[in-house]
Formats: C-alpha cells, structure tokens, sequence
C-alpha cells in the first residue's frame, strides 16, 4: 500500500527567548506606491507609460515587394540597353561584343 511514516518529537526543549525572537523575525515589507498606476470603474488596473515621440520620417519602413519587382525589371531593362550600346560601339570598331 506504501510506506508507514511514524514521527516522533525528539527534542522537547524550548530554545532561549531572544533566540526563538530572532529566528521568528520577519522583514517588514512596506508597500512602495505605483507611479502612474490607477483603477478604473471595474477595478481594473490602469497604468500610463511614457514614450518619446517617433520620429515617423525617420523610420525604416519595409518595402514593398512590387517596388522590388520594378527595379529589378528596369536594371534589367538598362543592362540590355548598355549591352546594346557596346554591342553598337564594338561593331562600328569592327569588335564582336561578348554575350
């Protein structure tokens, strides 16, 4: 069924006064007040934070993918142009542009 715990007092001696007082002190906790912090209708708790003001045209925002897409499509579209232009170069100099 499980053990059998027998227990058994064996001292039963009291230890001097100011000893057993300075073993039974505790700490005396003072309640600090909460800054910023108040109840609502429900008793809910309220609190208020403070934060700097954003400096909203500093922020990084992320881009959109589409915006990507362009570029992507016009660094493309300058590099076949450019590619062109030497290709046109070359063959006026009589060279073969490499592809």
């Amino acid at each position: 069924m499980g053990p059998s715990i027998d227990c058994v007092l064996r001292r039963s001696r009291l230890p001097p006064v100011d000893l057993e007082k300075e073993a039974l002190k505790q700490p005396k906790i003072t309640k600090k007040k909460e800054k910023n912090v108040g109840t609502d209708m429900l008793d809910g708790r309220v609190g208020r934070i403070y934060m700097p003001r954003q400096q909203v045209d500093k922020v990084a925002l992320s881009k959109m993918k589409g915006l990507k897409r362009e570029r992507r499509e016009a660094a493309a579209e300058a590099k076949t142009a450019k590619r062109q232009q030497t290709a046109a170069a070359g063959a006026a100099n009589g060279v073969q542009a490499k592809h």
